[in-house]
């Protein structure tokens, strides 16, 4: 029987949530206090040339702390390429005056930022998962966490990113925060939570994952992506050379968010074949 949440749904039916990540290498993240529309970017009062049409691989964001506006507002600018991220801030009087963002002169944030989904006209499972993660993350790591607009995955929620990495963790709760964190400040994956990473591909995201589970590789230094195809990953390591051996699968046709009338097919799945390490 469906519940009234897509997420507890997901959580029921034991959907994997490795794998779930779109494809992002730049994000843009704007301070907007104001209300957030289901169309949050397209909503939002900015000047056009911030809502802009983007190119393939970046993606614009609405964050908060709260509900009142503040001068400065801030504007993160995150690279999340693996071997190249990067975080940098933007602080702007207001949103009144159209400006070019790539000629304002930026500050380097060093650490991470971590976006909780809250967004809940998008879903209402973004609302009500969301924020209690939210403020647990809060609680430990201060201003660095953020409530951001629709991050994808309304039932994967509490959906959390790390930013600058492009990092997903799917059904987080309160309770996890603490884990959560301190495996990021270790430099580290927390895999039970972990939907993957936006610089990879899916197919990419899902060896990763079988691997790390398999081996015990949780740290970010661990494992360097060498190459991929429609079956099979390949990823370098201290001892050799490990090759991720995939098969896809499809789940079934599920209602996959709470305003959805119809079932549709999830995303390609995977089961893992074999892992091989070829040493040097």
């Amino acid at each position: 029987m469906r519940s009234s949440y897509c997420s507890r749904d997901s959580i029921f039916r034991e959907e994997p949530i490795f794998a779930t990540v779109p494809r992002v290498n730049r994000w843009w993240l704007f301070e907007y206090p104001g209300p957030w529309k289901s169309d949050a970017i397209e909503s939002a009062r900015l000047p056009r040339s911030y809502a802009r049409d983007l190119p393939p691989g970046e993606r614009q964001l609405l964050i908060r702390h709260h509900y009142r506006w503040v001068s400065p507002l801030r504007c993160y600018l995150a690279d999340s390429y693996e071997l190249s991220s990067f975080l940098s801030r933007i602080d702007l009087l207001n949103y009144c005056e159209p400006v070019e963002l790539e000629a304002l002169p930026r500050t380097v944030v060093d650490g991470h930022l971590f976006l909780v989904c809250t967004h809940g006209t998008h879903d209402k499972c973004c609302a009500k998962f969301g924020l209690p993660v939210y403020k647990a993350i809060r609680e430990i790591v201060g201003e660095r966490a953020w409530q951001c607009s629709h991050v994808g995955g309304d039932r994967f929620a509490g959906n959390v990113v790390m930013m600058p990495e492009g990092v997903y963790y799917g059904h987080v709760s309160p309770e996890e925060a603490p884990m959560l964190i301190a495996a990021c400040e270790r430099g580290e994956i927390y895999l039970p939570a972990y939907r993957g990473r936006c610089s990879y591909p899916r197919i990419v995201q899902a060896a990763e994952y079988f691997l790390r589970r398999e081996t015990g590789k949780l740290r970010w230094s661990d494992l360097r992506l060498v190459a991929w195809d429609r079956h099979s990953v390949r990823f370098s390591a201290s001892e050799g050379e490990f090759h991720v051996e995939l098969k896809r699968t499809r789940l079934p046709f599920n209602l996959l968010t709470c305003k959805a009338h119809e079932p549709a097919e999830p995303a390609p799945s995977f089961e893992l074949v074999g892992i091989h390490l070829v040493n040097d």
